[in-house]
């Protein structure tokens, strides 16, 4: 800027000044709480989402806000914190609280053998040459999956893939549930194949009779299992502890013994079960609020015999609940999904 100077007799004087004026008001931060749905496992916000009318003398040169990106680790309240700068470069901060939405899937297997025919009470092994040779497993929790590994199965990408038996192993299996919100968990179950064909064309069965080996026609194989308690296979170390896994497992068990199928279900849905022992069982079904909405089964369970109870939708909301095995004394649990 120039100034002038000028005397009592009319004489003037210039310069020339230069007045530097300094912004160091820090503007005022303002914010307002907000709430954001996780979209394929992930919500991203910006400063401008949760500002709440922030101001500055000289204006609002930036808003920013940390953090910024939320997942499925991050469901409820979080505290954020939005910054406002100026062209000068002040700054002042204020919080504010995003709640993110969504919800974790709780991820489950049901194994259902293709065939109810009896050969040692546990649905997760199968047995070359008797018996079913494929098990329908189904997953629940989310709205997609994805299993792994591959072997075995009819489709990778259902909620209801085949595994078919073509070899004796072990088969470890894995599936993760994605749910509408992208949120993933994840569920596993082994399933074992057992060889037990004999005979020079393959076409008897392999049991194990009180230590010894016995290459039997298939329709005698129930009476070995059930009347004389033998079991599928042969008698071979590593095949024994294979059954003495598998009889603890025949132990009525919420996987084993205790199935439902479908589930999740929209009309009805199948309750099986089968006892080691002859005993008093008792099937109930309870809504979330521990309300009893059905009986299902109230008497005597025969020793090895599978029983089948349905469950209808008509008069049932949506939801979740519990179906309630109660077997010689000792409960076991499975979850129902009803979806509309």
């Amino acid at each position: 800027m120039v100034l002038s100077v000028t005397d009592a007799n009319g004489n003037v004087a210039t310069a020339t000044a230069v007045v530097t004026v300094l912004d160091q008001l820090a503007p005022t931060a303002a914010t307002r709480n907000i709430s954001v749905q996780l979209v394929n496992g992930v919500a991203t916000i910006s400063g401008a989402d949760i500002d709440n009318g922030s101001s500055d003398a000289c204006g609002i040169q930036t808003l920013s806000v940390e953090p910024a990106t939320f997942t499925c680790a991050n469901l409820g309240p979080n505290r954020v914190m939005l910054t406002a700068r100026d062209a000068s470069g002040n700054q002042a901060q204020a919080p504010a609280t995003v709640t993110v939405t969504g919800e974790l899937p709780v991820a489950a297997i049901t194994v259902t053998p293709n065939n109810t025919t009896y050969t040692g009470g546990v649905a997760t092994t199968l047995y070359l040459g008797y018996g079913p040779q494929s098990v329908t497993l189904t997953a629940s929790g989310g709205s997609s999956y994805q299993w792994s590994p591959t072997e075995g199965l009819s489709n990778t990408t259902v909620a209801q893939p085949v595994f078919t038996a073509t070899k004796p192993g072990t088969y470890p299996l894995t599936v993760t549930a994605t749910n509408r919100y992208g949120c993933t968990a994840t569920a596993s179950v082994t399933l074992t194949v057992v060889d037990a064909r004999c005979g020079n064309n393959n076409d008897k069965v392999l049991v194990c009779h009180k230590g010894q080996e016995l290459c039997v026609a298939a329709n005698a194989v129930a009476q070995h299992l059930t009347g004389h308690q033998d079991q599928l296979g042969g008698c071979n170390a590593g095949q024994a502890e294979s059954r003495s896994s598998a009889l603890r497992a025949a132990q009525p068990t919420l996987e084993q013994v205790f199935t439902a199928y479908p589930n999740p279900f929209n009309e009805r849905t199948t309750i099986r079960f089968r006892s080691m022992q002859k005993a008093q069982a008792q099937v109930q079904v309870y809504n979330a609020l521990g309300q009893l909405v059905a009986t299902l089964y109230d008497g005597l369970a025969e020793q090895g015999q599978a029983y089948e109870v349905a469950l209808a939708a008509r008069n049932l909301g949506a939801g979740v609940y519990t179906c309630r095995l109660r077997l010689d004394g000792k409960m076991h649990t499975q979850r129902l999904l009803l979806v509309r």
